[in-house]
């Protein structure tokens, strides 16, 4: 699993025109963090037939999202529910030979990078950009 939030240069001068302009920023950010759950889902779903066994770890992916608020900070969950099946761990991160006898597994890189990939961290940086231009059209 992993969170992600809104990060992108230039947020800051976003959040100070949304406050000039007395609009409501929660609506931005769920939308924002929405299509980022999108975005890297989609990258997720599509990498994940290879490893499929028992289907266990294609079931503890998450499939809709939910915008957490904590005070003022937002955050979507991605990839998989770490509390239904740690599977998912060992594919992305790999796994270590290990005196309990588990061979070594690199990790799945396009996994990875579906999750925290340079190109997937670019286009979530471009969509929660669109997302806060269009509150202040």
């Amino acid at each position: 699993m992993a969170r992600m939030r809104i990060e992108f240069d230039g947020f800051e001068k976003f959040l100070e025109e949304i406050e000039r302009q007395e609009k409501d920023i929660k609506p931005a950010v769920n939308k924002a963090l929405e299509k980022t759950f999108d975005v890297v889902q989609s990258g997720v779903e599509q990498t994940i037939p290879p490893h499929h066994r028992s289907g266990a770890t294609e079931d503890s992916m998450y499939k809709t999202p939910v915008v957490e608020w904590t005070g003022n900070v937002a955050e979507v969950k991605v990839g998989f529910n770490l509390s239904e099946n740690v599977t998912s761990q060992f594919l992305i991160y790999g796994a270590k030979a290990s005196i309990t006898g588990v061979p070594y597994r690199p990790p799945d890189m396009k996994l990875w990078n579906a999750i925290f990939g340079s190109a997937v961290t670019k286009r979530i940086e471009e969509i929660q950009r669109n997302v806060f231009e269009e509150i202040l059209k």
